[in-house]
């Protein structure tokens, strides 16, 4: 049985594996069963709109002729190549219902069938009734029931959650992964303004930006009624963008449509698209909501390249990445000085530089500051920017009753941020407020359910928390799906520190090193589990390597309080812990909740550390 809204091919009851191409492509040729089906109507209607080699055809026919198998002897004659033209299933079919309706997809064929051999065209048409007559099951062992593939009229969509998906190059070879992240966050951001929708941001859906991503099971995954799925090409400086809309539920394409346009004039073709798909889903706007859609953040195209340029270094937040990020908000700032978006680039960048590599925290802490308040001066509107400013309080300033203001402002102007739910529940984890920060870290969760750094950081706050095993867990799962992400290993190495798994916090913390591009934490961990474990020289070899760095680059205090707690130093721990305070090191946020530091509690001097810091 073929059931085409669930996308299934039963055979005894039991699903076929099928790749979601090579059951399009089953959709195309059981629809016009008996029928010779030329290759350029096969591409056409499996890849619409999309450029792609005859070889990837093959390829699927290949995989559904063995799954149409079965492992049956000659069972993959079931499609039949005909030389020159196309492909043709070639199973007998059984009449089981007494009424049919021709509908228009048998039209593909016949229409090209027509062009080539125009005199044949009363013979076609017959073949074309007979065929839908006849091919209502096609019996091979399967029962495919074509009443499932008839389309269907559709009523008007009700879509609450919308994902956009990072738009697709037309041309593989000549692919522009700025402009087609940098659309799809465009979109995101005005429809993301709209009441009564959510639509998950671009940090959860960039990672279906693959060429061979299937939509439907990117909405599956990210949990949403509907996806916007598009294809964009940039040549000579023309830009040509094809979208459409599908229902997650049964794959069904509730509208699409293409847009050309210069890309000077991008800002136009930004316009069309949101105002057809606002249209198209029938939302009912205010006057605000009208103004913010139509609003244009900037006229000059350069800047607006420039500012997608650095989202797209910013969306791999490593410290070479980070730097290229915000050269390219400068030069974007330097373009158009009264863009708002590039100065809150700018500030979330360097909010990111301390905490995600080993930086000095004063003037990124600086240059926050300044570019959000910056960013505010133009648009009061813009909800992140005091996010980042919720975020520059809390890791630099200490200034905690200060940043959960910021936070709560933004989120008085955006409740659906999981950004900000996010900032939040760190900042009210760090400061003890358990219970509230994994009620936010839920918020999270449910706006945005593919978040890596929510995921990760609900692990954190579990931990924090005393829930070590809800931890362990978490984490695990965020590995699971993102077995590369460093700082799910340091949190997995944390959690199995405190339960006193220490082989396998080390495990985690080398793969943590390994793989975050030279934050030196994961190198302090391991040292702290080897003194913690009698392995006092390996830990002393880790800790002449940090000093060593140390005299190249900068590396927090911080870090080396960790390494002499775990050598059982403890004065000259709290002499560096004393040293991370004078220099507003961000890491002592964690100076409440980091078990580690009850070790310090008490000594002589660490009195002074909980002063500076001024947790509650």
């Amino acid at each position: 049985m073929l059931d085409r809204a669930r996308r299934e091919l039963l055979r005894h009851g039991e699903p076929v594996p099928l790749t979601p191409k090579a059951f399009d492509i089953l959709l195309v040729l059981v629809a016009h069963a008996g029928q010779v089906v030329p290759k350029e109507v096969l591409l056409r209607d499996v890849w619409p709109d999309t450029v792609v080699e005859e070889s990837n055809l093959t390829f699927q026919i290949s995989m559904l002729r063995k799954a149409l198998a079965g492992g049956a002897r000659n069972g993959d004659r079931t499609i039949v190549t005909i030389p020159g033209r196309g492909y043709q299933l070639a199973a007998p079919v059984e009449r089981l219902a007494t009424e049919l309706v021709v509908e228009e997809r048998t039209t593909t064929v016949a229409r090209i069938e027509e062009e080539e051999r125009p005199s044949r065209r009363p013979v076609v048409l017959l073949a074309l009734i007979l065929a839908a007559v006849l091919a209502a099951v096609l019996v091979v062992g399967f029962g495919l029931d074509l009443r499932t593939l008839l389309p269907r009229k559709e009523s008007a969509p009700s879509v609450r959650t919308l994902a956009v998906l990072p738009f697709k190059p037309l041309v593989a070879a000549e692919r522009d992964e700025a402009l087609e992240m940098g659309m799809a966050d465009t979109l995101i951001a005005k429809i993301s303004s709209i009441h009564g929708v959510t639509v998950p941001p671009l940090s959860s859906v960039r990672r279906f930006g693959g060429l061979e991503q299937d939509p439907i099971e990117a909405g599956r995954r990210l949990g949403v009624d509907a996806v916007l799925d598009g294809s964009i090409h940039n040549a000579g400086g023309q830009v040509r963008v094809t979208v459409r809309l599908l229902r997650v539920a049964d794959a069904a394409q509730l509208w699409s449509a293409h847009f050309d346009n210069a890309f000077a004039n991008i800002f136009a073709l930004n316009d069309a698209i949101s105002s057809s798909l606002v249209r198209e889903l029938s939302f009912q706007l205010t006057d605000e909501e009208r103004t913010r859609l139509r609003r244009r953040e900037t006229q000059n195209p350069e800047a607006y390249r420039a500012y997608l340029l650095g989202r797209l270094y910013a969306s791999q937040p490593r410290r070479d990445n980070l730097l290229r990020a915000i050269a390219s908000y400068q030069n974007a700032v330097a373009l158009d000085p009264r863009y708002a978006l590039p100065y809150l680039g700018i500030a979330d960048a360097s909010i990111k530089l301390p905490i995600s590599s080993d930086y000095r925290s004063g003037p990124p802490s600086e240059a926050a500051k300044a570019a959000a308040i910056k960013a505010l001066s133009i648009d009061p509107g813009l909800s992140a920017a005091h996010g980042v400013l919720g975020r520059e309080k809390f890791w630099y300033e200490w200034d905690w009753k200060g940043s959960e203001a910021e936070f709560r402002a933004g989120l008085s102007l955006d409740p659906s941020s999981a950004e900000l739910h996010l900032g939040l529940a760190h900042l009210l984890a760090n400061i003890g407020r358990h219970a509230e920060s994994l009620q936010e870290a839920e918020e999270v969760r449910r706006l945005d359910p593919l978040s890596l750094m929510g995921a990760t950081l609900r692990g954190a706050f579990l931990h924090h928390a005393g829930q070590l095993d809800d931890a362990i867990l978490a984490q695990k799962r965020v590995l699971e799906l993102t077995p590369d992400f460093w700082i799910a290993h340091l949190s997995l190495g944390n959690a199995y520190r405190e339960k006193g798994m220490n082989e396998e916090a080390l495990a985690h913390y080398r793969l943590s090193w390994k793989q975050s591009g030279g934050s030196v934490e994961p190198l302090a961990r391991e040292a702290l589990v080897l003194g913690k474990t009698g392995r006092v020289r390996e830990g002393r070899e880790i800790l002449a390597k940090m000093m060593a760095m140390n005299r190249e680059r900068y590396v927090p205090p911080y870090n080396f309080a960790i390494v002499y707690t775990g050598l059982g130093e403890k004065a000259e721990a709290v002499r560096w812990m004393r040293k991370a305070c004078a220099e507003r090191d961000a890491r002592l946020v964690f100076l409440k909740v980091e078990p580690l530091w009850n070790e310090l509690r008490g000594q002589p001097g660490f009195d002074d550390v909980e002063r500076c810091v001024g947790l509650p």
